[in-house]
């Protein structure tokens, strides 16, 4: 199930994991919540159904009490950040993973997209959120662009 968002929240969580200093849970959880890529509605109805029935128990907390128990590791894994990478494109994509080193730092840069147009890149001291960040936006850019084919 993929969700639509908007630019707005997209360029948040991107600041957010550029400031990261490294894996970090609450990150992953709201890119699942902001992706839906992991979501399993079968598991999120059943997880909801197990749920005591009480006033305090609103859609909105139950997702993120499933975000929590279930969003994927996606700063802290290439192979589950690489999950990220839309699927509509990636047999047209290419991603590219590279280490820098220089002299006062070490980081990594991503490329996801054709090397010479429209490249989408992330850049941090952890390979997957540097990978997270390109995935990001290229899915920005997927997003927005379906939204201008359908105007």
């Amino acid at each position: 199930m993929t969700r639509v968002f908007t630019d707005n929240e997209i360029a948040a969580l991107i600041e957010k994991l550029e400031a990261a200093t490294g894996p970090d849970r609450a990150l992953d959880r709201r890119i699942f919540l902001l992706t839906r890529v992991g979501w399993d509605e079968r598991s999120y109805y059943h997880f909801c159904g197990m749920l005591p029935k009480d006033s305090s128990n609103t859609s909105e907390n139950n997702k993120f009490e499933f975000a929590r128990r279930h969003a994927p590791h996606f700063t802290a894994s290439i192979d589950t950040a690489l999950t990220l990478v839309p699927q509509e494109q990636s047999s047209n994509y290419e991603v590219c993973l590279e280490q820098h080193k220089r002299r006062t730092r070490t980081y990594w840069d991503v490329t996801i997209g054709h090397m010479y147009h429209d490249a989408f890149h992330g850049q941090h001291a952890n390979p997957a959120i540097a990978l997270v960040i390109a995935a990001l936006k290229a899915r920005a850019a997927m997003a927005s662009a379906h939204e201008v084919s359908n105007v």
